[in-house]
């Protein structure tokens, strides 16, 4: 019954992180692409 406890908290910390990751991921690089956009209309002035 333990094992199962442990699976419990395990499951979700896991999914947490990963989810985290791909929010990361595409927050930068969305950020990543609007500072490149920025510098390209910068550089067209």
């Amino acid at each position: 019954m333990d094992n199962l406890k442990s699976l419990e908290f395990v499951i979700p910390l896991i999914t947490a992180i990963g989810l985290g990751g791909i929010l990361g991921a595409f927050f930068q690089y969305k950020f990543q692409h609007q500072r490149e956009i920025k510098e390209d209309i910068h550089n067209l002035r």
